[in-house]
Parts: C-alpha cells; sequence; structure tokens
C-alpha cells in the first residue's frame, strides 16, 4: 500500500516517483522530488515533516523523523539520518552526507560529510583555488565533519579540511585548517579543551 503524506495549506507539488513513509506532512508550496536529470528515486521516512515553500529534489533520501523547516533547500544525491533538524532557510547542496541527531542551519556546499550528532550554524564552501575551473565540473574537495562537532554562528569552513569529533569552532571563525580532535578553534589557531579556560564549554557526549 502507498503511503500519502498530509498536504498542510495549498500549492503543493509532488512528483509521482517520491515514495513516503507513515505520518509524513509537507507544508505550503513545498516541492518534494523535483526533477533532476538521471534521478529517478527519491525516499522520505517515516514521520518526516517538511515545512513551507522548501523543495527536495530527486535523488534525495531523508531518514526517519527528520524534520525540514520552512524555505529550506534539498538537493539531489543528498542523505540525512534520522532525527535530523535542518533549520530555516538552509541550504543543501549536492551529494551532502548528514548524519543522525543533527542540528543543520546556514549553507553546505556539494560533497560535505556531516557525522552524528552535530551542531553547524555557520556556512561550509569550497576553497574555489582557481578561478578559470567550471564551476559545474569536477568537484572542488569538500570538509569531512566528524561526530559531535559545533560550528557556531557566523563562522566559515572552508575548502576539503578535517574537523576531528567533538570539536569546536567558535562564533565568526575562518577555518581553512584541520582542527583536531576535542579541540576549540578559536582566535584563528586550536587549542586543546582541556587547555581551554572557559569552564562553560562542554564536550557532546557521542
Amino acid at each position: 500500500m502507498k503511503n500519502t503524506p498530509k498536504q498542510i495549506g495549498t500549492g503543493i507539488w509532488i512528483n509521482e516517483k517520491v515514495t513516503f513513509g507513515k505520518k509524513v506532512e509537507i507544508g505550503h508550496s513545498s516541492c518534494i522530488g523535483f526533477p533532476v536529470e538521471n534521478e529517478t528515486q527519491c525516499s522520505i521516512g517515516n514521520s518526516v515533516n517538511i515545512g513551507a515553500f522548501s523543495l527536495v529534489s530527486m535523488g534525495v533520501k531523508i531518514d526517519n523523523y527528520t524534520k525540514i523547516d520552512h524555505y529550506c533547500r534539498v538537493d539531489r544525491g543528498t542523505k540525512i539520518g534520522s532525527r535530523t533538524q535542518i533549520l530555516f532557510g538552509t541550504r543543501i547542496h549536492e551529494d551532502v552526507k548528514i548524519g543522525h541527531n543533527c542540528i543543520i542551519a546556514g549553507s553546505c556546499s556539494d560533497n560535505v560529510h556531516i557525522g552524528n550528532k552535530v551542531e553547524h550554524y555557520g556556512r561550509i564552501v569550497h576553497s574555489r583555488n582557481d578561478p578559470n575551473k567550471d564551476y559545474d565540473g569536477e568537484p572542488d574537495p569538500a570538509p569531512r565533519i566528524g561526530d559531535g562537532v559545533i560550528i557556531y554562528a557566523n563562522s566559515l569552513i572552508i575548502g576539503g579540511i578535517k574537523l576531528g569529533k567533538q570539536s569546536i569552532i567558535m562564533p565568526g571563525e575562518i577555518v581553512r585548517e584541520n582542527v583536531p580532535a576535542q579541540h576549540i578553534f578559536s582566535g584563528g589557531k586550536s587549542i586543546p579543551v582541556s587547555k581551554w579556560n572557559n569552564n562553560k564549554i562542554r564536550l557532546k557526549k557521542l
């Protein structure tokens, strides 16, 4: 038996090729299964909530109990784990992998990999080292973000770097280098959590 999502409002467009789990809700004027060349599947799990004015392309897989807020974009090839929240206005581009129990805001460029229990409130972008390179050609290296990482607001994560497990990127930082596990990136450098003098900072439990 084919599951039918609950539609809240009007102007909702759903591609007939999209498959839905049980208890899915879709908000006003959203587009689910936007046609993309060579993509024939789009899977939305159980108890997923998609807000108003959001776009989910073909080739996307969204796991159970995930919530996508209003005005969000999720592009082809992206996989989002269970119980993850995609906050208002977030842009997730192609082939992004997001783990379970995350909170994602801001933007994620193509091919970013994000672990479990990550909180991301900044921006993730490619380095674009070669300005003459075709934008739609071979993808540039993208960041790999470990489990339990926190990226605070207005921070910018650039290029094919790695953020180790339970690392913390403080607000407004620009990060172009690897950050080791259990380090805080502040003032342009990585500092071990054990040497951080602010006892209000706590690592996320994994």
